[in-house]
């Protein structure tokens, strides 16, 4: 008797195509997945005419029958078609995704007075990196719609909104080709709170003085002590304080005005002490020259602590005034 070994090899398998747009025709960069009924699946890339190819192997089987080609297109719908392949055979499979549109939009609005926030800066990024930007409009609207030069991946997104003095917000939400998202925006504003005690020259606390600030672009507020000499301005977004000089001014019945002046930081974390002279009746001139010592307020002196806090709504300055008689 003879003995001989055979060894068989399956017969290999090739599937091929080409990927282009259902309505312009054009090839597109896509990702193409071979699977059999065995679960295997293998991905190829087209190249640039479109056009993709895969051929089993030892070393990469595929089941002859049942074979699913699937192909991913970024911007557009994926598409499938089931074949049935025979050992040894080459079938050629050309698919044609459609593109979708995506749209996403919203409304960008203050939190605290509900008004819109014309200007904002929107930025939509998706989880492969890619950003698109918008502009709010006069109605705090924006939008954004994909095309196919300027796709983006469908899934999870984030929307991030950037205004000036406000406090940058983000959030998420699920886009879909085909489909418009709306994902309203509340924002909220970095309030400034200017704070303080208007004094007399005995250190004794004025009532009914009237306290006026006014900022650099203008804006103009005023507000009347309290039994306790305090007072105090609080900006929200229909009434801003803007950041830098602002001046004060000060009356009170049998006092003479006070001007001043306090600077007002933007993004300042720290703590800050201002000191300044005011000016002293001819009667008190003498004891203007004398140096200034220690953090209480004299008859002369206006002591101010300000506590900065970006990021924490608040910012807030201490201004202590001592009227001259």
């Amino acid at each position: 008797p003879v003995a001989m070994d055979v060894e068989m090899t399956k017969a290999a398998v090739s599937v091929s195509g080409v990927v282009r747009d259902a309505d312009t025709k054009a090839a597109v960069a896509a990702k193409v997945v071979v699977s059999d009924s065995k679960g295997r699946s293998y991905t190829v890339a087209t190249d640039a005419a479109g056009a993709w190819t895969f051929g089993s192997s030892e070393d990469q089987p595929l089941e002859p029958g049942a074979v699913t080609v699937t192909a991913s297109v970024v911007g557009y719908r994926t598409v499938s078609q089931t074949v049935t392949v025979e050992a040894g055979a080459a079938l050629t499979v050309d698919l044609a995704p459609k593109f979708e549109a995506m749209t996403i939009g919203g409304q960008v609005t203050d939190t605290e007075t509900g008004k819109v926030v014309a200007g904002a800066k929107v930025t939509v990024s998706d989880s492969a990196g890619t950003t698109r930007a918008a502009t709010a409009d006069a109605e705090g609207r924006w939008s954004l719609t994909t095309s196919r030069d300027a796709v983006m991946v469908a899934g999870q997104v984030t929307v991030a909104v950037e205004a000036n003095r406000f406090t940058k917000a983000e959030t998420s939400v699920e886009a879909a080709y085909g489909a418009a998202v709306v994902q309203d925006t509340g924002m909220d504003y970095m309030n400034l709170k200017i704070t303080g005690q208007i004094k007399s020259p005995t250190q004794a606390p004025l009532a009914g003085a009237r306290v006026q600030i006014t900022d650099s672009a203008g804006n103009s507020y005023s507000d009347t002590t309290d039994s306790a000499g305090e007072y105090e301005f609080v900006s929200n977004f229909s009434q801003p304080i803007e950041a830098g000089q602002v001046s004060m001014v000060v009356n009170a019945n049998g006092y003479s005005e006070q001007v001043l002046s306090i600077s007002v930081g933007s993004e300042d974390v720290s703590l800050v002490r201002n000191t300044a002279v005011v000016t002293a009746t001819p009667a008190r001139a003498a004891a203007a020259q004398l140096p200034v010592t220690g953090s209480e307020p004299t008859a002369l002196v206006l002591t101010g602590l300000g506590l900065l806090a970006a990021g924490g709504v608040m910012v807030r300055r201490r201004n202590d005034v001592a009227l001259d008689d």
